[in-house]
């Protein structure tokens, strides 16, 4: 409950207000909890060079037992004297394209709500090119925490 202050406020009389934030547990911390999360933050990156016109898969990592990773971030790019026709970045869970963004040589986003991968479950990053003419070098990277 939250008290309010009538000296702070232009109230004549105080009152307790009531406020649920139970759907916002995954997304809003207070700035102690929040402090703890990015102690335990892990960075997944890598760089490979990537098969034209096609997939390639530049990063992995199989969530531990007894954790879920919330997934906070991406960012993917390619290197290379042509900008692609087109560049997509994946990242898959258990598989399954969760995340596709576009763009000419990269990208990143950093998510309001975290992605959830659970334990056992196998995140990859993954570089689409298209139209670059040879094997460019792509990078490719996502980012969070365990719980």
């Amino acid at each position: 409950s939250i008290t309010l202050n009538t000296s702070l406020v232009n109230i004549t009389t105080s009152a307790v207000l009531n406020i649920s934030v139970n759907a916002q547990t995954v997304a809003v911390y207070v700035a102690s909890q929040w402090a703890a999360k990015q102690a335990a933050q892990i960075y997944v990156m890598g760089l490979v060079a990537a098969t034209d016109n096609t997939y390639t898969q530049i990063i992995t990592r199989t969530v531990p037992a007894g954790k879920t990773f919330f997934i906070s971030g991406m960012s993917f790019g390619i290197e290379a004297n042509n900008a692609a026709v087109a560049l997509n970045g994946q990242i898959r869970v258990a598989a399954v394209a969760i995340v596709r963004m576009g763009g000419h040589l990269g990208g990143a986003i950093a998510f309001d709500t975290p992605l959830r991968a659970t334990a056992g479950q196998v995140v990859t990053g993954h570089i689409g090119i298209w139209g670059v003419g040879a094997n460019p070098l792509c990078g490719f990277a996502f980012w969070g925490y365990d719980e």
